[in-house]
């Protein structure tokens, strides 16, 4: 897919909501102008009683597993992740594809961001029955899972941009155009613009920084202990 249709479509989705998020505040802002002492004690109590819900429902989210990047051993820790929790990211990997490692620093920073979605990987080697019924011919792949339905593959990383210089940020931007996420940052101007959001380590940026802008040469998946049997 041409990465410019890609990122035209995520950009007229991000402005979609920021005018629908901007109609809400101007209506938000009129009541309050409009109100009274009592009814702003009102508005007062109801917006902690939003705050004490919010705050019970992350603490809920983190007992599930929310909050954290968490590797997946077994199938079936996939079928018991997806029944808990309503948003799902699942990263494929291989331990050999070195951009997987890429993606596993991306998601670990999204995790501890975004407590909204659950994000998890598994070796695509000891999960055979996924790949099979997911259909995952590259790695990496990331399935992204909505009320235990897949809406949308990612086989390989033409999607984000070509480059292993994409940025938290860019995927950030894309999870929340597929509705997996929540992304409040300002839309970014390339695939490899952090938007000044998402901290990595000085070690992450020199590395990053010193790295050539080449492009992702993916790797098709195949079955290493198929491969044994030969």
């Amino acid at each position: 897919m041409n990465t410019e249709i890609v990122a035209a479509a995520i950009g007229e989705k991000v402005l979609e909501t920021l005018e629908k998020e901007e109609q809400h505040i101007d209506t938000t802002l009129r009541q309050l102008e409009n109100a009274d002492d009592e009814e702003l004690e009102r508005i007062r109590e109801k917006r902690l009683e939003r705050m004490k819900e919010q705050a019970r429902k992350m603490q809920a989210l983190r007992a599930q597993g929310h909050g954290e990047y968490t590797t997946l051993v077994e199938t079936n820790e996939f079928f018991d992740v997806i029944k808990k929790s309503e948003y799902v990211v699942t990263h494929f990997f291989t331990p050999a594809n070195a951009f997987c490692v890429t993606i596993n620093g991306h998601l670990q920073r999204l995790a501890a961001a975004h407590l909204e979605t659950r994000f998890v990987g598994i070796n695509a080697e000891k999960a055979q029955f996924l790949v099979e019924k997911l259909g995952i011919w590259m790695i990496p792949s990331i399935a992204l899972i909505k009320d235990q339905k897949v809406v949308k593959m990612l086989q390989g990383l033409d999607e984000l941009g070509g480059t292993e210089k994409f940025s938290t940020a860019f995927l950030a931007y894309f999870l929340s155009s597929q509705n997996i996420l929540k992304y409040n940052g300002s839309v970014p101007e390339s695939f490899t613009d952090d938007c000044g959001l998402y901290r990595t380590t000085l070690v992450e940026s020199a590395k990053h920084k010193d790295q050539p802008n080449t492009t992702l040469r993916q790797t098709v998946f195949y079955d290493s202990d198929l491969e044994d049997e030969n």
